[in-house]
């Protein structure tokens, strides 16, 4: 009987090869999508760790200053008997012009004192690490240098706030191990000095790299230690907290996309079932034949399943492959959102976790084995007279259309009740979303009855006897057509869905844009790559730029962040505003009359609703910052509508930035002029390269 329900089942896939195909691409398709989307999130993660880690070395906890750390600190450090082994570091991402355009890490460290942390020293030439003292030489490993088109003596342009510099490609590095090469890709290394001149930043460090000792108990005496030998601006963390930190930020951005990998895999579900009770319904007379001749129940639903579960092997081993194509195109849309967003990633290859292939394999042969249960079941419980009957099945699903409409009914209140409760919990807030779909699922019986019933008569009148044939055919198969409907209408709203939320949001960024945007020039560093960074205007051009008689006033801005008492790192931007430029923050909380000049006269801060949302803050509200001259409260002013960032940021007095932080250099510009207006642009002084200008128009 085995052997005789084998060749039933070969007999017909291969009569009905499309149908086949349609269920096997429905399976790949889903696969493919979830494959694709967690290669490329997983692949832009490890590299930021491998890249991450390799450049902190051998270092367990780092030293990090508000804004900077000041060298004598490290002086301090350094001098103290029994000190830790300690490195002091420079480091800023920078936008490479020339011999290509680029995003480098400036890497500044000190040769003498990298031996217990990083392995630099190999390059080509002969040469050793000695050859950093070089006062105007960076070092470029052997692969990036290749890709930019650089050799040994060649000069590298970068912009550095408003300005081109550049350094001489000295050497080229040749990392040994995969740890080292990640580490140096799009890295430029250069003496600790040489970054120092380069960006400005003399007398003044990025972080400052520890060795402390493994043992619990001494590694708490040194950490005590270095809190007497620090000033109140330093704080000393573990060395895997900036990149755990930063990587935390991506994780709604890596659960959207999962999100949206499952409802194509969902979509494929609703595909196979669709097949496999097509291919009940089409065997049916073949099912009471084999039931008459001594086939078992248990023969039919292994048969049925098998069937499945081969048309979910086939669906699955092609979706791994077109998933791991698929990663390949979506890695660089991944990498690019990445560094507009959150931080700078360079991807030079993907990581293909085996979980990865053993999640998808698992969820692609298991929703088609959910998709075939009720096929299944249906086969091996309907006895052999029913099941020469095919109006019995049209007959069951038709008595229980009233409690699938319930359940829907049911699934949709306890999905809308979920989404009540998860405004600030994303997981809850999908499961909410799937079983909504769910809902709409069970609801399409019943509502394909009655639609076909209201429209009997209008496509009678249209059609004649066509038109009511064709109304009747979707009624009395109804166990075929509900779920293909089903189908198709969840692939259809989803994509009607996400075309709304996009135009939504659309709309509204220009909205607030257009309220936002009050200035008539906006001049700020170039950078080639779009999150937040570093760079500030010459003081130069800023003083051209006020002195300017046809400027009528200007609103300044310095970008950065602020470090928190618990050691966490917020956006923040320091600003002068002018009284024009305050109509741009629409308050969501707080009175303009009140808030604005508490702003200028005291120490008080202006949340984003972002921020406001993450922190749990509102108006009143006190946040702990970490200053130069030590933890300071701020209090909240207000809160603001803003669409920048998903991480939120916060708005500060320029006074109290300069007062607080040490801190008086301006990112960015805006001039509103009221006695003339520019030419063009701007005057000559701003059409430089050095700068970017643009007009605030929509």
């Amino acid at each position: 009987m085995f052997s005789l329900l084998t060749r039933a089942s070969l007999r017909y896939l291969a009569r009905h090869p499309a149908q086949l195909v349609l269920a096997i691409l429905g399976v790949a398709v889903g696969v493919a999508v979830v494959v694709g989307i967690d290669t490329a999130s997983v692949s832009a993660r490890r590299s930021f760790q491998l890249a991450t880690s390799a450049l902190s070395g051998s270092a367990t906890h780092v030293v990090r200053g508000t804004p900077n750390i000041p060298e004598s600190a490290y002086v301090a450090l350094a001098l103290e008997p029994g000190s830790p082994p300690a490195a002091p570091v420079v480091q800023r991402a920078l936008g490479l012009v020339r011999p290509a355009k680029r995003t480098l890490e400036l890497l500044g460290v000190d040769p003498l004192a990298e031996g217990p942390f990083r392995g630099y020293t190999g390059s080509s030439g002969g040469t050793d690490a000695a050859a950093l003292l070089r006062g105007d030489g960076a070092w470029l490993s052997s692969d990036t240098a290749r890709e930019i088109g650089a050799k040994v003596g060649d000069e590298l342009v970068f912009v550095v706030g408003s300005r081109e510099k550049s350094l001489v490609l000295a050497g080229l590095l040749e990392p040994q191990s995969s740890l080292a090469r990640a580490a140096l890709a799009d890295v430029a290394l250069v003496d600790i000095s040489t970054a120092q001149s380069f960006l400005g930043q003399r007398g003044e460090l990025t972080r400052i790299d520890l060795l402390l000792p493994g043992d619990a108990g001494a590694r708490d005496a040194a950490l005590a230690r270095l809190k007497t030998l620090l000033p109140p601006t330093c704080t000393v963390e573990p060395a895997s907290r900036r990149s755990e930190t930063l990587a935390g930020m991506t994780r709604a951005f890596d659960i959207n996309l999962r999100a949206l990998g499952f409802l194509a895999l969902l979509v494929g579900v609703f595909l196979v079932y669709n097949t496999m009770t097509f291919a009940v319904v089409q065997r049916r007379p073949l099912w009471g034949t084999l039931r008459s001749i001594g086939a078992t129940r248990g023969e039919l639903f292994r048969r049925v399943c098998v069937e499945a579960l081969a048309i979910g092997a086939l669906g699955t081993t092609l979706g791994l492959g077109l998933g791991l194509l698929l990663a390949q195109a979506l890695v660089r849309l991944v990498t690019r959102t990445i560094n507009d967003l959150y931080y700078v990633v360079s991807v030079r290859e993907l990581a293909i976790e085996p979980s990865t292939l053993v999640e998808a394999t698992l969820l692609g042969l298991g929703a088609t084995l959910v998709g075939a249960l009720f096929p299944a079941f249906d086969a091996m419980r309907t006895p052999p007279k029913a099941v020469l009957d095919r109006a019995a099945l049209e007959a069951r699903l038709r008595s229980r259309l009233g409690r699938l409409a319930l359940a829907g009914l049911a699934a949709g209140a306890l999905s809308f009740g979920l989404l009540k409760v998860s405004s600030n919990n994303l997981p809850l807030g999908f499961a909410a979303l799937f079983l909504m779909l769910f809902a709409a699922a069970l609801l399409v019986p019943l509502a394909t009855s009655l639609a076909c019933r209201a429209i009997a008569p209008v496509a009678g009148l249209l059609g004649g006897n066509l038109g009511r044939i064709a109304t009747r055919g979707i009624t009395s198969h109804l166990a075929r057509s509900s779920v293909a409907i089903a189908a198709l209408a969840i692939a259809l709203s989803a994509t009607a869905g996400m075309g709304i939320l996009v135009d939504s949001f659309r709309t509204t960024v220009v909205n607030w844009l257009n309220t936002t945007l009050v200035a008539d020039v906006y001049v700020s560093s170039p950078s080639t790559f779009s999150n937040r960074d570093s760079a500030v205007l010459s003081e130069e051009l800023v003083t051209r730029l006020t002195n300017d008689p046809r400027v009528g006033g200007v609103t300044s801005f310095r970008d950065g962040e602020i470090e928190l008492a618990d050691g966490s790192r917020v956006l923040a931007s320091a600003a002068s505003l002018h009284p024009r430029s305050r109509d741009a923050y629409r308050l969501l909380q707080g009175d303009p009359k009140l808030v604005w000049p508490a702003f200028e006269t005291t120490e008080g801060i202006v949340a984003s609703e972002a921020l406001a949302r993450h922190r749990g803050l509102k108006k009143g509200s006190r946040l702990e910052v970490r200053t130069a001259v030590g933890v300071r409260t701020f209090e909240v002013l207000g809160v603001f509508r803003d669409y920048s960032s998903d991480q939120g940021w916060a708005l500060i007095s320029k006074a109290t930035w300069a007062r607080n932080l040490n801190d008086e250099r301006v990112s960015s510009r805006r001039e509103t002029t009221s006695r003339a207006r520019f030419p063009a642009c701007a005057p000559p002084f701003l059409r430089a390269k050095s700068c970017s200008c643009a007009r605030a128009t929509m």
